[in-house]
């Protein structure tokens, strides 16, 4: 399957035999090396389950399923092959995941509608009860009762971001749904963005730390109970000069 070189051979004897017949059906269908396809298979793995599951190594310490993975390979190594193959599924449940958005925002802009009136009304007889001294206890315990009930606002559930700048990925995770990949096929360019060469929040973000984000120009925002993975297939030239 791999011919053996002096870069990098992985010998797939030494895998569990369910990993050795995936990495065998996915060569069959791509062509390509085991050194390509184990990496992007645990980076699919692990974003399929990052969010349900963490380890405990040792009593007490309990550590994300997130996995970091910087492939390298040349061009013509099917690279992009074996990852959109592998991606697709994810692909596809992202599609369903925003449709299903889309009910939700809507059915959250008409239940906002509806809310709206009704806080209009009790705050108004509130507001009378407050002036006349009568009932005031009783309006204002239907005021609260709706204010309880206001309609959330659904959130986009994003999985997978092809690029994105450090500002950005910390704002998403921090203001968004807190579970995301970074994967790519094509990382060259993001070998020269902010993202990698501020190392302490992707750092912070694979140990799934909690972070405080302040920013003068918008609202604070806190980072807290993330889980974040990351896929770069990349060729070894501009991996070399980002090094």
């Amino acid at each position: 399957m791999s011919q053996k070189n002096e870069e990098l051979y992985l010998n797939i004897e030494k895998l569990p035999d369910y990993f050795q017949r995936m990495i065998e059906q996915v060569h069959i269908k791509t062509g390509a090396a085991a050194e390509i396809i184990l990496p992007t298979l645990l980076s699919v793995m692990s974003l399929s389950c990052q969010d349900s599951f963490d380890i405990e190594p040792i009593s007490g310490r309990k550590y994300p399923l997130s996995l970091y993975h910087v492939v390298l390979a040349r061009s013509g190594c099917r690279k992009s092959t074996v990852y959109k193959l592998l991606t697709k599924a994810i692909s596809e449940f992202e599609q369903q995941l925003e449709q299903d958005f889309y009910i939700e925002r809507d059915n959250y802009e008409r239940s906002l509608v509806l809310w709206n009136v009704k806080f209009s009304a009790l705050n108004k007889c509130y507001q009378k009860a407050l002036n006349q001294g009568i009932k005031v206890n009783e309006a204002f315990l239907n005021l609260e009762e709706c204010l309880v009930q206001k309609p959330v606002a659904p959130i986009k559930k994003r999985l997978v971001i092809n690029d994105s700048t450090s500002e950005g990925l910390a704002q998403e995770l921090g203001d968004g749904y807190p579970v995301l990949s970074l994967m790519s096929d094509e990382a060259g360019e993001l070998f020269e963005s902010s993202l990698l060469r501020k190392t302490p929040l992707l750092n912070s973000l694979w140990c799934a730390e909690g972070k405080s984000v302040s920013r003068a120009s918008r609202d604070n925002y806190v980072i807290k109970d993330c889980r974040f993975s990351l896929l770069l297939m990349v060729q070894p030239a501009l991996f070399d000069s980002f090094m």
